[in-house]
């Protein structure tokens, strides 16, 4: 068995699709949106009497001797992809992608294996992530907590109105958004202004990207990006203005969402990895009615990525 690194672009759809299936986050379309933060998408290619049997899509970032790859980044999720038809070993195959990463030469690797199909391996460690699903099936779901459904009924007695993000009407509103978040934290974002615009662009031709916008009297309050991958939302990225927190835009537009994907047949509303150790931000996510779901990210730091 073959195991090389292939630039995203030099793999085909007809060779990627039956892989990923309904994946987003390991989709191409995805994975070229990183190029406008310098990311160089790649997937980490099991082959076998000449057919691709497996894949990791990641993305690199830097350069040696700092050079980055991660299985996907900030929050999202990668591993491994196979064929469902069981006819590999993928606990033999991905150990050998573990492997051929690992000797590679990155500095520094995270493999985010929400659905652990990878095997442990001698050359990562093992970081336990957490995060909270929430199961929005049921036709008549509400989330459990009083004072979470009264602040969603106040949203919409105020008239808050949420609509699909539109990026000729809203991008530069988001911005601004953007901005006040890293006046509010006191740190800068993660994400340029091209790397909305491209997701924006990716919004209107895929209908897993789900972006919902509000503004009050014509002026910005809350802009939310959600991500579906196989039957679960996932709540990636959120910006408010906190002057209209009266609003309750921050519960109202999670609640839209959740309730439109599950008219799609959308099971789960995942709320996204609580960071350790922030009481807070577990206390908001347990109103919602979800229940804890471990997984691990499988990291390896080398040379200066132990400085990163």
């Amino acid at each position: 068995m073959r195991i090389y690194r292939c630039p995203t672009e030099h793999l085909s759809g007809d060779i990627i699709m039956p892989l990923i299936a309904d994946s987003f986050m390991a989709s191409p379309e995805f994975a070229f949106v990183w190029k406008s933060l310098g990311g160089k998408p790649v997937y980490w290619t099991a082959e076998d009497a000449g057919n691709v049997v497996a894949i990791m899509p990641g993305i690199e970032f830097g350069v040696s001797p700092l050079l980055r790859f991660a299985s996907m980044p900030n929050g999202c999720y990668g591993g491994l992809f196979t064929k469902r038809d069981n006819s590999i070993n993928r606990e033999t195959v991905g150990g050998l992608i573990l492997n051929a990463v690992a000797d590679y030469g990155y500095a520094k690797i995270h493999i985010y294996d929400f659905k652990s199909l990878l095997p442990t391996s001698e050359h990562f460690s093992v970081v336990p992530c957490e995060t909270n699903l929430v199961d929005i099936s049921d036709p008549d779901w509400q989330p459990p907590d009083k004072k979470l459904r009264q602040q969603i009924r106040k949203a919409e007695k105020e008239g808050i109105e949420v609509q699909q993000f539109d990026s000729d009407l809203h991008l530069s509103g988001h911005l601004n958004l953007v901005h006040k978040f890293e006046q509010r934290t006191e740190q800068k974002s993660k994400y340029t202004p091209e790397f909305f615009s491209e997701l924006a662009s990716l919004t209107d031709r895929d209908d897993r990207m789900q972006w919902f916008w509000c503004e009050h009297d014509g002026h910005p309050v809350s802009s939310n990006i959600f991500i579906v991958e196989g039957d679960h939302l996932l709540h990636w990225q959120a910006y408010f203005d906190d002057t209209y927190s009266f609003l309750q835009p921050a519960k109202y537009i999670p609640y839209i969402a959740a309730r439109n994907a599950a008219q799609d047949g959308i099971r789960y509303l995942n709320l996204g990895a609580s960071p350790e150790g922030v009481k807070g931000v577990s206390f908001y996510k347990a109103k919602w009615g979800g229940v804890s779901f471990h997984y691990n990210c499988l990291k390896r730091l080398k040379g200066l990525g132990k400085l990163l």
